[in-house]
């Protein structure tokens, strides 16, 4: 964290009311925040904190810390407090239902909720969802598609999926009919279609497998009727080429499958 102060950025810490852990940081000069109108939540990984996303901001993975370019965005990195989005059982069950702890996701998503709600209530923000954008790995990865698809009523401005495989009941939304898909997600036909999502995978993860990954997510956009949105790979993409196609896309999301990629995020 001395090196993002050092740099002039301002970093807070602060609890939800349910109590969970919560560190931003916000561009600024000589440590005090700049005016900032959009917000950043990004969720770890299973194992890990917000000191996670925390790191890698300071290290100057999203921009050079003090930096022009950091202005304006407030970063948020909550902490789960077991250190996972949700519990899951190791027996066999494939990615059935009967392979999580829904009681458990239920809760955490809901202090994800509650986290947004907090951000979205503070004066920068107005409580415009569309300043709001939502990002995870992994774990965190998994919850920020339940988030926005199974949790929330309103479109957030963006949903980053890095390296994680759909959640219950998402999963079970794939090749059903629209209504059935449709009767399990919070949002409706109108904020589905004003969501902007970029889903990033590695063909080499050895935990979300490909081609499996990113065939279910598209298998569950097009039960939703959102499958022209996803134009964007396989087998091989990156971020500049799915950018560039999603102001054309009904539901401006992209899928990008990258080649070799392992279960990590690139700074790219």
């Amino acid at each position: 964290g001395s090196d993002c102060e050092a740099a002039g950025d301002q970093i807070d810490t602060y609890e939800t009311a349910s109590g969970m852990a919560v560190t931003a940081v916000t561009g600024g000069t000589g440590g005090k925040a700049a005016p900032y109108s959009k917000v950043v939540i990004m969720l770890h990984g299973g194992g890990q904190t917000g000191d996670y996303w925390k790191g890698l901001y300071c290290m100057g993975w999203f921009g050079a810390p003090g930096s022009a370019e950091l202005k304006g965005v407030k970063y948020v990195f909550p902490s789960s407090p077991d250190s996972l989005w949700y519990i899951s059982y190791k027996n066999g069950c494939g990615w059935n239902d009967c392979s999580y702890n829904l009681t458990d996701i239920d809760y955490k998503s809901g202090l994800v909720k509650e986290l947004i709600d907090h951000e979205m209530s503070l004066p920068a923000i107005g409580n415009d969802g569309k300043k709001v954008f939502l990002a995870g790995y992994s774990e965190g990865a998994q919850m920020t598609g339940y988030m926005q698809l199974a949790k929330l009523s309103f479109a957030l401005g963006g949903v980053a999926v890095f390296d994680g495989f759909p959640l219950p009941p998402l999963w079970d939304m794939r090749n059903g009919p629209q209504a059935a898909a449709r009767a399990n997600s919070t949002l409706d036909a109108g904020a589905l279609l004003d969501t902007s999502w970029l889903i990033f995978q590695g063909t080499a993860d050895p935990i979300f497998t490909e081609p499996e990954t990113s065939t279910t997510w598209r298998q569950i956009f097009s039960a939703l009727g959102a499958d022209a949105a996803l134009k964007c790979g396989p087998p091989h993409c990156g971020p500049v080429a799915c950018q560039a196609q999603a102001p054309t896309d009904p539901v401006k999301s992209n899928v990008c499958v990258v080649a070799g990629m392992s279960h990590v995020v690139t700074q790219d």
